[in-house]
């Protein structure tokens, strides 16, 4: 087998994070230059100050930042499917396109509670820790991630959100240091990515575990659509509950919060532990 060299690994490792980070950052400078543009020349900046002025501006990109999301869906997407495409070449080149026996698709079902499971125990957890309190980065993602109409929230936040991060992180770090790492290692480093790349402490100790939860349904499925499943089941429980029950966890006692997270997360890993046996996927 043809081994790949240590400098392009890691290249390709770090890449498509500075393209994820790339687009964001011009999508929001594009923004905010159009934003001043006609501001200024309508005059309404005239009678503010300069911290009025940076106020302004920070409130207007808060308040679109879901559209920036649906944007940056549109351009990483099919860019993502791409570059997966050209893996799969190169995966030949490397002597490591391997084939793998069917499976019977409706195991995916399981994937829709198991991620809704997910989403509750583990932001019951985070709830009961009662760090979210001390972090006001995490307090700001929140206020942006649900803020706009229902419609741009799920759009944005359950359905382009998770597909976008799931080729990023799954379809391409994950699978990168599969080819050159044991598997537990590799759902290892690009779950603390997927942690670290949310920029908060709370969304770190959420993201962190689930990250590796869905390198391992990546795993076992082999198929990115898996995660992705998982992903938009548990990002459209969040954005449910946020909307139609806001702040429930804090409506609840200590006990039943604790016992909600406990079977959740439960359930959840029966789900995984049931398909782990069921779904086998060997080489051919």
């Amino acid at each position: 087998m043809k081994k790949e060299r240590t400098g392009s690994l890691i290249w390709r490792l770090i890449y498509p994070l500075l393209i994820f980070l790339g687009v964001e950052l011009i999508i929001e400078l594009g923004a905010t230059i159009v934003y001043f543009a006609v501001k200024m020349q309508s005059g309404a900046f005239e009678n503010l100050s300069e911290q009025g002025i940076v106020d302004a501006a920070t409130a207007f990109l808060t308040g679109k930042a879901l559209y920036f999301t649906l944007i940056r869906g549109v351009i990483l997407i099919p860019l993502y499917l791409w570059i997966m495409k050209v893996d799969t070449r190169l995966d030949v080149y490397y002597e490591r396109d391997f084939k793998y026996t069917d499976y019977r698709k409706t195991w995916l079902i399981l994937l829709v509670p198991a991620g809704i499971c997910a989403a509750i125990g583990f932001n019951g957890l985070v709830s009961l820790s009662g760090i979210e309190k001390f972090s006001k980065a995490y307090q700001a993602v929140e206020k942006i991630t649900y803020s706009g109409n229902l419609f741009v929230q799920i759009m944005a936040s359950a359905i382009v959100a998770p597909i976008v991060e799931e080729l990023l992180f799954r379809g391409l770090i994950f699978k990168r240091l599969r080819n050159v790492t044991p598997a537990v290692w590799a759902m290892v480093i690009s779950g603390l990515v997927f942690g670290i790349i949310h920029g908060n402490l709370v969304q770190f100790v959420y993201a962190f575990p689930i990250g590796v939860i869905l390198a391992f349904i990546y795993e076992i499925f082999k198929t990115i659509w898996a995660p992705v499943i998982f992903h938009v089941s548990a990002n459209f429980i969040s954005v449910m509950l946020t909307n139609f029950l806001p702040g429930v966890e804090f409506n609840l006692t200590v006990g039943l919060l604790a016992l909600v997270s406990v079977v959740t997360l439960a359930i959840l890993f029966v789900i995984l532990f049931v398909i782990d046996n069921k779904v086998k996927r060997t080489k051919i």
